[in-house]
């Protein structure tokens, strides 16, 4: 259906028979059109696998599921709907007005998507998660009143856990609103006491004031709560979320996030870490990571004490990571611990635009990278390569690395700042460009730059092999 400005309604009590078996609508440009589909025609349309609602500005509401005359002994109506886009609908409120006591399911919602929809505050009901067993795409775009995903009903309780067994990407972008995932009873609870600790904050000493501080850091604004379990979660894109201060709180559910691949955050400003010490045990498959444009973004991975000192390191999988446009970072990996947590996997590290950051790796860190092949580094305000590690002279060998790529880091001096062992025997791409303080070539070294101008090559260890070193925009092969 396209173009019928004069359209309110497409069902009538009369609707034939045949509807039965529609299975796909499209309703594109219908101006009057203010409800899409009702419970009496939702039973007809039992097979409809695909809806697609665009450009429809009248549309208040797509599902009517108040039942007339409903007696308490009532049937789940379950829809073999599938698909569902919901395409720049400047007026629409609601998806589903009302699913009181689950009287209708949406057990094979697979993919769903709403974007331009800048009226829109919430996409479903609580009591509603149970019958979304099946959904693995969910994207929400430019929805400018989005306050949560999940929104307590008026009246109904709501469970302790909600779960997504099968959602498996996660698409947020531009919800200036959103506070978080799930907004409910806990959500007020938490703001309230939030408030009560900061008002007495004087009041408090020892052991109960940081106890109280651990509770305003997670109550405060976080995208994901234990209340929001989502097992199968691969990929996690969130942008333009300026409410949101972190991703993930305290305590979030044991069995959340151990699938996740790939995160991107992108234009956070509030978000001041990306990842949590309190979650890093449960990223077993993370392999990409990307950070960019997050005014407030500090840390990158916050590596905290974890259950034990003495206890068995994490192995993060990533292998990818980039960050960018990152004014306040001032550390990729908090110094804090770093020996308990390693990356052995990274394959490729890109730092672009960060301005505040004075070193890369901590020693622990860089001791680890025996798979690294790729590091750009361009226009930081790194003073050193890798932060310096009271004890023994450190070796640092990267045994695969085969390109580096150092731009506009006029700041930079050395690798480290202490007498070290460095090795890299596949370096093919060399690229130096605008880093006057840094000290490239030697012919041997000598007592006084052991400390502070340990060159990057020195000139009887350099093999035929590089075939690219720039420097300052001259190519040497």
């Amino acid at each position: 259906m396209k173009e019928l400005p004069n359209m309110e309604e497409i069902w009538s009590n009369e609707s034939p028979p045949e509807l039965s078996n529609l299975r796909s609508l499209q309703v594109m440009l219908c101006k009057s059109l203010s409800k899409v589909i009702n419970f009496g025609s939702l039973v007809k349309l039992h097979k409809l696998h695909y809806l697609c609602i665009r450009d429809c500005n009248s549309v208040q509401e797509i599902f009517d599921l108040d039942r007339p005359n409903a007696n308490g002994d009532v049937k789940t109506l379950s829809s073999e709907l599938t698909t569902l886009e919901l395409y720049n609908l400047g007026s629409l409120r609601c998806i589903w007005n009302k699913n009181h006591c689950g009287r209708v399911s949406f057990l094979h919602l697979e993919r769903l998507e709403a974007h331009v929809c800048p009226n829109l505050k919430f996409m479903f009901f609580p009591s509603m998660v149970k019958s979304l067993g099946q959904l693995r795409d969910l994207s929400v775009k430019h929805c400018n009143k989005m306050e949560a995903i999940i929104m307590e009903e008026l009246g109904l309780e709501t469970s302790k856990t909600m779960v997504f067994p099968m959602l498996t990407n996660l698409n947020l972008q531009h919800l200036e609103s959103l506070m978080c995932f799930s907004r409910g009873k806990h959500f007020s609870l938490a703001i309230q006491m939030v408030t009560f600790f900061s008002s007495n904050e004087k009041l408090m000493t020892g052991s109960r004031e940081a106890r109280s501080q651990d509770h305003i850091k997670s109550s405060s604004n976080a995208l994901f709560c234990q209340q929001v379990v989502l097992p199968s979660l691969e990929t996690l894109n969130i942008t333009g979320l300026d409410n949101i201060e972190m991703i993930w709180d305290n305590q979030v559910a044991a069995n959340s996030f151990p699938k996740l691949k790939s995160l991107f955050v992108d234009k956070c400003n509030k978000v001041v870490t990306v990842v949590p010490s309190s979650i890093l045990g449960q990223l077993l498959c993370l392999e990409s990571l990307k950070a960019n444009t997050c005014g407030s973004l500090e840390v990158v991975f916050e590596l905290r004490p974890l259950n034990s000192i003495d206890g068995p390191q994490v192995a993060v999988p990533l292998k990818k990571l980039m960050v960018s446009r990152l004014p306040k970072l001032k550390c990729v990996w908090k110094k804090e611990l770093t020996h308990q947590v390693n990356f052995q996997c990274l394959h490729s590290i890109s730092v672009f635009d960060c301005k505040s950051l004075t070193s890369l790796f901590p020693a622990s860190i860089a001791k680890d990278l025996v798979q690294l092949e790729e590091l750009e580094i361009n226009g930081c305000g790194i003073m050193e390569l890798i932060e310096k590690e009271e004890g023994l002279v450190p070796t640092f060998d990267f045994p695969k690395l085969t390109s580096l790529k150092l731009k506009h880091l006029t700041e930079l001096k050395c690798i480290y700042t202490e007498t070290h062992v460095l090795h890299w025997p596949t370096l093919k791409t060399l690229q130096v460009y605008d880093c006057n303080k840094l000290e490239i070539f030697a012919l041997q070294l000598e007592n006084e730059m052991l400390l502070h101008k340990q060159p990057l090559l020195l000139i009887e260890k350099v093999r035929p092999e590089i075939i690219c070193v720039c420097f300052d925009g001259e190519y040497l092969k």
